[in-house]
């Protein structure tokens, strides 16, 4: 097995590389979206409040015009009504709507234990996988064709960053969360050890055709185990079962063997057959 590993890697986009989407876990964010579902309903009632003060304010108007000696007093009364009520309620539409923004923002900042416990909005977020580990950051992705709830494990898209890496730096992980990048190994491991998780890989080509391989089970070892394939579940999809034959195989960079296999010199690497 090459410095890939287990990675299927089809090229496209612009340069060389394919845009590649890894992701693990899925579900929606209850306790959020209960949140937010309280706070449109709010606005929306603030929103009828002032279309009801507007149309019986236009009520009265219509009575008043009726009247053949209309009290000026009387139609300064309903005019500072009228002005009165409508900057109320839109200040109460501001104050609402500010609140589901800093709820937003709030809830993007806050900890999680995955993804499917964020928010119902692609972004980073910080992930304690348990209460004695170290909490790291990770790219949550909520909009693909089989829902959110997925943590991407690695994107590559331009070919700005190299992944021609040691071992150490597949361990820990390299690049920018906000363009391409490799979690980590010893992230994954966490992950997936934690409780069971699917496998998601997004390709595209040069003319923009998607594929996708979906796998029901996946987990990797520790790195006492060489971070080794020790789960992976059913396949299905259209961009073919390339990752059944690294099941049960250990993790390779070019400075650590473990397969037995002559690792590539160049970074164009084939998956194993």
């Amino acid at each position: 097995m090459n410095i890939n590993g287990w990675l299927v890697l089809l090229f496209c986009g612009v340069i060389s590389y394919g845009q590649l989407t890894m992701a693990v876990e899925r579900f929606e964010s209850e306790r959020f979206m209960k949140k937010m579902g309280y706070l449109q309903a709010k606005l929306h009632a603030v929103e009828e409040d002032m279309k009801t003060t507007m149309d019986n304010s236009l009520k009265e108007r219509k009575e008043a015009s009726g009247v053949e000696k209309l009290d000026p007093t009387y139609e300064t009364n309903v005019e500072e009504t009228y002005d009165f009520s409508t900057k109320e309620i839109r200040r109460k539409a501001r104050s609402t709507e500010e609140e589901v923004q800093s709820v937003q923002a709030s809830e993007e900042g806050r900890q999680v234990s995955s993804c499917r416990q964020a928010p119902n909005k692609s972004g980073k977020y910080m992930i304690q996988i348990g209460e004695n580990t170290t909490p790291f950051e990770v790219l949550c992705e909520q909009n693909t064709r089989f829902g959110g709830g997925w943590t991407v494990i690695q994107h590559r898209f331009n070919g700005t960053v190299d992944f021609f890496r040691n071992w150490t730096e597949y361990r820990d992980g390299f690049g920018d969360l906000e363009g391409e990048f490799w979690l980590g190994l010893e992230h994954l491991h966490l992950l997936t050890n934690n409780r069971p998780h699917e496998l998601l890989i997004e390709i595209k080509d040069f003319k923009c055709k998607t594929g996708y391989a979906r796998y029901s089970e996946f987990e990797i070892g520790s790195e006492t185990d060489q971070f080794k394939l020790t789960k992976l579940g059913r396949y299905s999809g259209t961009a073919g079962n390339s990752m059944e034959n690294n099941k049960g195989f250990k993790f390779t960079t070019f400075d650590r063997a473990n397969d037995n296999l002559e690792v590539p010199v160049n970074d164009d690497l084939p998956v194993k057959d």
